[in-house]
């Protein structure tokens, strides 16, 4: 809690992505679709917990914690589970995540459409919200892809910001000179 009301936490590694961002071979078995359609998913939580009760860190814990939190049907419900841990001043980082080459399958929901949801949640959000852009290269491969990315980018950062005086043109390896963490104009 901060010592008063002029102190802001800043929370800079927070997720708000849902089960439709995640590739159906994220868990083993594909238990990751089967988990999602399932009406009991606060049991099978507990059941997951259960099975090391004495390590809450460990990947039975982090698998239940993403079935209780990202089962949710959008990004703003899953941000305001996360924002009511918090004080009201509290100011959020928003990681957005990009699964679609982990090598565990293509999500439902692309990482164009949770960065246009993230984007319009810090829209409404009176400046709690800094979102910050998942930038894969290797969806971005080659001149055509890059040139898709410069042209998906620009309108989301002020002229003058860090992506306007990266150096990136656009072409031939300029993707490596982008920096990964630029933050969305919201």
């Amino acid at each position: 809690m901060p010592k008063n009301a002029d102190d802001v936490i800043t929370n800079c590694h927070t997720h708000t992505f849902l089960l439709d961002h995640v590739p159906r071979g994220f868990l083993p078995f594909g238990l990751t679709m089967a988990l999602a359609r399932l009406p009991f998913q606060r049991t099978i939580a507990r059941v997951l917990r259960s099975l090391n009760p004495f390590n809450d860190r460990d990947r039975f814990s982090r698998y239940a914690n993403f079935l209780e939190i990202e089962g949710r049907p959008s990004q703003s419900e899953t941000f305001k589970i996360i924002q009511s841990y918090y004080p009201d001043n509290t100011r959020f980082i928003v990681l957005p995540m990009d699964m679609a080459y982990i090598g565990a399958g293509k999500p439902n929901i692309d990482i164009d459409q949770q960065h246009d949801e993230l984007e319009s949640i810090a829209k409404q959000s009176d400046g709690c919200i800094s979102p910050f852009l998942a930038i894969d290269p290797r969806r971005y491969d080659g001149p055509e892809g890059q040139a898709r990315l410069h042209q998906q980018l620009e309108p989301r950062f002020p002229p003058g910001s860090a992506l306007q005086n990266s150096g990136y043109s656009g072409g031939s390896n300029s993707i490596r000179r982008l920096d990964i963490g630029h933050r969305m104009r919201a």
